[in-house]
Parts: C-alpha cells; structure tokens; sequence
C-alpha cells in the first residue's frame, strides 16, 4: 500500500510539473485523413478515343504504387476512395467504394470501374472536403482526372475548377503532378492540404511537403514527368537570387571589395571613406526553378532598407533602381540584373560614447538590408504536350499581384576614419576636461572652512572638508570628510594639546 500511494504521489508530481509530453509533442503522430478522389468520366475510358485508363489496370496500378508510399500514407491513416463523374438524375457521384485504413486498402482493393458521362471537378472537391473536415487530424485530398472540366455551355474548359481552388482559402497548399500511363489522356493528380485550423497550418503543410517529396522519389517517379511541383502557395523559392558581386564607382571609391557568406547569406563591402558618397552596383543573377511554369512576366524592384550605424549619421538620400524592371524566365533559366546604389557622404556621428571609441578605430560600419520585391507575376505552363492538361494551371494563384521577395541579404558597408579623427576627438576631450576643471575651481576650490568651538558634548549639523587643511593643534585632514564634529575635554599628547 506504501508503495502503491508513492507511485500515485510521483504520478501527480509529474502532471503538475508538466514533465508529461503536451499534445502537441503528440502532433506528428496524429493519424492523418486522406480523401481520393478518381475521375470516372466517359473521357477516362473511351474506346473510341483509345482511352482505356480502367480496363487496361494501368490507373489501378498507379494508385497502388502511390497508396503504397509510406511517407505519405501511413499504414494506420484513415482513407477513403470515390470516383466521381458529374451528378445528375440517373448518375451518382461521386460513388465512395471504400473506407478504412491505408493498411487495409493495401490488402484489399476494390475494382475500380468508371461512371461514364461529363465531369465535374467542383463537385468532387467539394464533396472531398464534406467527407474529410469531421476528421480531427491531418487532412489531405488527392484528385486525379484528366483535367477535362465539362462547363455549363458544354466546351470542355478547368476554367470554374480553377476559379473554386482560387476561391477556397481552406486548401492552403497545392501541388500539381503531371502523370503519364502511356494513355491517349495524360492525367493530373492533385495534392490538397486543408487547413483544420490556424495553429496547425504549418505543421500540416509540412507533412504534405514531405509526402510529395516520397513520392517524387518512389516508384511512381517514371511516371510523374518532372515530379510534384508547388502551385499554392507561390513559394518565394520558386525565384533563386543571388548577389554574385559588386562594383563601386571608381571616381569616388576605387578599392572596394565585395565579400559574400554564402552560410550566412550576408554581404560585407569595405574601402569606403567617411564623407565620401557610397556609390556602386550590384550585380544579381534570378532563376526560375519552378519547373513547369514559365514566368511570363513580372515586375522587380530593389530596396536598401532597416539602415543603422552606431558610428556614422545615418545617410538622407538612399537610391537604389534595378535594371531591367521586368523578369520572364523559361523554367531554369537565369538572367542578369543591376541594382544601382547611391548614399549621401557619410560623416561620423559625434556622440560622447561613440565618439571617442570610433575615433580609436580605423573604420566604422553602416548596416542594412538588401531586398529584392516581385509583384504582378503571371504565368503560363510550358511544353503543354508534356505537361497535357497543366496549361491553365497558372490560375489557381488566383492573386497575381502576389508579393514574393526571394532575397533579403544583410549588408555591412565598412567606411574608413581619417587619421586626423582620432586628434580631434582628443582635442575635443582636453577642451572638455579644462573646462570642468575650471568650473570646479570656481566654485570649490575658494571654500573656507571655519574650526567651530563649541562647549563639551556639543554636536554640529554635518559638515564637509573637500581638501587638505592644518588645523593648528589638531593636524593635517589629507582627505575629504563628511560628518558631524563633537567636541571632547582637553588633553595632552605629545607635548601638544587639543583645544575644544
């Protein structure tokens, strides 16, 4: 019983001193939710366009392979698989044919058969979320068709899918895979994170990101074109910049050197003067790495900001222009730019702390923060041959005056002291310290002090000696002293005598 009311005491010990792992340390083991949804239309397969996605095995296979990846669906995930057409008064959909756990799909697959008839992508995604946003843990829904969305004036057009996914801002990350399976239709699998809430977001999208980087590496990958790439949000690495050197004006400042920590991906450049203007150009190179997207157009704008110096007034006239303006880039190409950058003449900041240490260095520094700003990006798929029904993919961005800004690099300016800095400053310190010592002797240095007598046991008000002074009789007082005076008897020492 002892032993047993010791082990209930540790126990409570425990949740009061929060030793127990929280939930969210619980977070990445939370069982995840994943909705497949198959296209089912006639176009799917269609004996008299050679379209034989079902019959053939080839989709049920791929689906297989792809249900098969660990990383991105684990065994004990909860799963459920429909195929969808479009809904009307003789067709269901979509038509769910099985729920369960991704370890029994695994075991068990049911036959896969199409619906026929037209397609309707906004139906099948909403219907996907209405069958997963129940579901406490991670949600992901993964779409596969041809992309052939049959509008209500009968053209085949992704025009209204595109415009729900552009719409839904509770599908927060998507990726897009172009799939071939050697049909007459080259399909898209579609890879959704629904948002469950704002506090998960992050963590839920990384686990979609980790998923379609297993199954870009599986074996599923021959059949996946380039692999899964990103298309919500417009990731800022889609655009690589790099500052790959740097230029002064060599009228003004013919020494410069440019240094870049690739580690740290901080920018040092040192040779400037004090009062001399900061001129020069940097040279940056953009790629495109986004791999199915060609950036038709976009606009660039460069910027020097978050300036600071504890040596130097900071400068009143920051201009910094980036030729050209604009960016079009195929997929992995790359082009040059220039960013102008002029400043004011800097010129020490005279302050009684800094000063004084500046002046005992050869250099000071001017910090800041080299940004490079996109906006008004738009896009179009490139090799539509390859990519199939990818080209309108572009506009599930829906907001093409995205701001993306895929370079912010520290900069440090070193700019140099004239020699002449240092005696200035100690021209100035003498002056300083003279004119405190002549205002001290102003007004301490003619004090007279006066012994008071008073009768035995008399007590003065506090008193201050703040230099040497002989009292006859008494002795030399070599050192400041604050206090009251008490007068004793008389005595004798020494031959001498004190007086009261």
């Amino acid at each position: 019983m002892k032993r047993f009311c010791l082990l209930l005491m540790a126990l409570v010990l425990v949740l009061l001193t929060g030793l127990l792992p929280s939930r969210s340390a619980f977070a990445a083991d939370e069982v995840k939710m994943h909705v497949l949804l198959i296209d089912g239309s006639g176009s799917m397969e269609d004996p008299a366009g050679q379209a034989f996605l079902y019959s053939s095995g080839k989709l049920q296979a791929a689906l297989q392979q792809l249900v098969g990846v660990d990383a991105a669906f684990a065994p004990n995930d909860q799963i459920t698989v429909g195929i969808f057409s479009k809904a009307d008064g003789q067709i269901k959909s979509p038509q769910w044919v099985f729920r369960g756990t991704v370890q029994q799909l695994r075991t068990g697959w049911p036959k896969l058969e199409p619906i026929k008839g037209w397609t309707d992508l906004v139906g099948a995604l909403d219907a996907g979320v209405a069958e997963i946003k129940a579901h406490k843990g991670p949600q992901f829904i993964w779409l596969l068709t041809d992309n052939i969305d049959q509008a209500a004036d009968n053209t085949e057009s992704t025009d209204q899918f595109y415009g729900s996914l552009a719409a839904r801002t509770d599908l927060h990350r998507i990726f897009v895979f172009p799939v071939d399976l050697q049909d007459k239709n080259g399909l898209v699998l579609y890879a959704m994170s629904r948002q469950r809430s704002a506090a998960t977001r992050q963590a839920d999208g990384d686990l979609l990101d980790k998923a379609v980087t297993a199954i870009n590496g599986s074996a599923l990958k021959p059949k996946l074109g380039d692999g899964g790439f990103l298309v919500r949000p417009l990731a800022d690495e889609g655009l690589k910049v790099e500052v790959v050197g740097f230029t002064a004006d060599p009228k003004v400042s013919p020494n410069v050197t440019y240094t870049f920590d690739p580690a740290k991906g901080t920018i040092s450049l040192q040779g400037f003067a004090e009062g001399v203007p900061i001129k020069g150009q940097f040279k940056v190179r953009i790629s495109s790495k986004f791999p199915a997207l060609k950036i038709v157009s976009a606009t660039v704008a460069a910027e020097l900001n978050g300036m600071s110096s504890g040596h130097f007034v900071l400068p009143g006239s920051v201009v910094q222009a980036i030729t050209p303006t604009k960016v079009s880039l195929d997929p992995g190409q790359s082009a040059d730019y220039t960013i102008d950058l002029a400043l004011d003449p800097p010129f020490m900041l005279w302050n009684p702390f800094t000063a004084p240490m500046g002046a005992l260095q050869d250099e000071g520094t001017i910090q800041g923060q080299l940004r490079l700003v996109v906006t008004d990006t738009t896009f179009a798929a490139v090799q539509p041959d390859k990519f199939f029904k990818v080209q309108r993919i572009p506009e599930i961005l829906g907001n093409r005056s995205h701001v993306s800004i895929p370079l912010m690099a520290p900069v440090t300016m070193h700019v140099a002291l004239p020699w002449w800095r240092l005696i200035e400053v100690l021209l100035i310190l003498a002056v300083l310290l003279g004119a405190i010592f002549a205002l001290y002797k102003l007004t301490m240095g003619r004090r007279r002090y006066v012994l008071v007598r008073g009768a035995h046991g008399d007590v003065t008000e506090p008193v201050s000696y703040r230099r040497k002074m002989v009292i006859p009789g008494v002795g030399e007082i070599k050192a400041t002293l604050t206090g009251q005076l008490l007068f004793l008897p008389a005595i004798s020492a020494g031959g001498g005598k004190r007086q009261k």
